[in-house]
């Protein structure tokens, strides 16, 4: 289709501030609903269009494809004023290709559809944007996507990075971009070098009171109804703000796939090193999905008592796409869970017996049957006992597991926190729970924490006094 040339808006102080950011330094700017970074993030592409001409290669992502089409019009007409002619958007490949001879790319990527990164694999771009950047529980895929940062020697490449706080990643956000700029207040661009990113960064931040062409008071009262009575998210959409915790970040600011993450050794074919003391950790469901997590529990290269998961057994049911829906259950009796936990185990090379089992301690009330769940499971071949998690309540025991998150590399005196890749439920939904509005030490009853219930239990678990010589020890 084509767009026409539009009438140009003021560009207000923020964005002339994103427009002055060396095209050598990436920018990330944040701030507030409605406080004009997308618009600023359209002009920094059409004024580095036109310096870098026809060696310009921009990729620009969001999360959803309606979100992309939304952009995509607006961009149009951006760089439609920019060149002061309409310009050919190709619908197919979603391609801009601009009078200069540079190329303008938009894509949709999902995190929870991995194949779309197969498309930008090979590719070669002077300029990343990331929109929406806030909608992204942890920044793995936009990691992968810096590898298509590549140009010829004296051409610039950076990552444009604009999103909201009070979202999904608002946690990664604040630790990567937002903590190490020091919380700038709003229209204050600070320059510093970022240490996960390797690349010398400009961080600006925003509120909608900074935005004139906005009616404040009216863009204000719609974003109160939307923060439905929480201080913080308000503060977060209306300010700008990634100081407080909000939706999604109960241990957002404890975990980090840099420090969290650890595989075994062997790549495709990992090998449990000998000598491993290994316990699984089990949530049960039927309606609800049940997840097993399978821990090492005296790595040699950990300090005492961490925890190391080596992976995830979640039994729920599949989307259309074919991805795990967290919400639903498989359906299955407990015998054929307890089938499908021995072939779970016995691709490892492992039988029942090798390792120590814990569930749920509610699994042995008895219900009027004359078997418990508990007892149902040891029928099928599982020997579960109880994780024993009334001997910490579930408070101290959300408060042990953000501890351990915090201090995985960086104290050695506390036991750690790693996982690897093959625990999906727990890297995709744990950086997504958020606290109880009313009891903020807990949970919000209504998230998914069947994952995170297994990582509770183990860690209870852990505490556990067993006799050795002549005292108690620790499991």
């Amino acid at each position: 289709m084509t767009t026409s040339a539009q009438q140009t808006i003021s560009p207000t102080p923020m964005q002339s501030d994103m427009q002055r950011v060396p095209m050598d330094h990436d920018l990330v700017a944040c701030g507030g609903r409605g406080s004009g970074k997308s618009y600023g993030g359209e002009l920094v592409v059409a004024r580095d269009s036109t310096v870098l001409k026809e060696k310009f290669n921009c990729l620009i992502v969001r999360r959803s494809f309606a979100g992309l089409q939304e952009l995509s019009n607006s961009l149009g007409r951006t760089l439609s004023a920019t060149y002061g002619k309409a310009l050919s958007f190709n619908k197919s490949d979603w391609t801009l290709r601009l009078p200069t001879g540079g190329v303008i790319e938009l894509a949709y990527l999902d995190p929870s559809r991995p194949q779309a990164m197969l498309r930008q694999q090979g590719r070669s771009r002077t300029t990343i944007w990331v929109d929406e950047g806030g909608q992204y529980s942890d920044p793995d895929m936009l990691d992968q996507l810096r590898a298509t940062l590549r140009a010829p020697a004296g051409t610039p490449t950076r990552m444009i990075f604009t999103a909201n706080p009070g979202q999904q990643g608002h946690a990664w956000i604040r630790q990567r971009w937002v903590q190490p700029a020091g919380f700038p207040a709003s229209g204050q661009p600070v320059r510093f070098f970022c240490e996960d990113t390797a690349s010398s960064t400009v961080y600006i931040g925003s509120n909608v009171a900074n935005n004139p062409h906005l009616d404040f008071e009216e863009t204000r009262r719609q974003i109160e109804i939307a923060a439905g009575g929480d201080p913080e998210l308000l503060r977060a959409w209306l300010e700008g703000s990634f100081e407080g915790d909000v939706t999604g970040s109960y241990f957002g600011d404890s975990m980090s796939r840099r420090r969290n993450l650890l595989e075994l050794n062997g790549g495709d074919r990992p090998e449990i090193p000998q000598g491993s003391r290994l316990l699984c950790s089990f949530d049960w469901g039927i309606a609800a999905p049940s997840c097993a997590t399978l821990f090492i529990t005296n790595h040699p290269l950990l300090p005492k008592q961490s925890v190391f998961a080596i992976d995830e057994c979640y039994l729920a049911k599949s989307t259309r796409a074919g991805e795990p829906d967290w919400n639903a259950g498989l359906g299955a009796s407990n015998l054929q869970q307890a089938q499908i936990l021995q072939e779970w185990i016995s691709r490892w090379g492992l039988e029942p017996g090798d390792l120590k089992w814990i569930a749920d301690d509610a699994c042995w009330n008895r219900t009027g049957h004359a078997m418990t769940i508990g007892d149902e499971f040891r029928k099928g071949g599982i020997p579960f006992i109880r994780a024993g998690k009334s001997s910490m309540t579930e408070e101290a025991g959300l408060a042990r597991l953000r501890t351990m998150l915090w201090a995985t590399d960086r104290d050695e005196s506390q036991p750690w926190i790693k996982a690897s890749r093959r625990c999906r439920a727990f890297w995709e939904l744990t950086p997504l729970l958020a606290r109880d509005t009313k009891k903020r030490e807990l949970l919000d009853p209504t998230a998914v924490t069947h994952s995170i219930d297994t990582w509770r239990y183990a860690v209870n678990y852990m505490q556990k006094p067993y006799t050795r010589g002549r005292g108690p020890g620790v499991y």
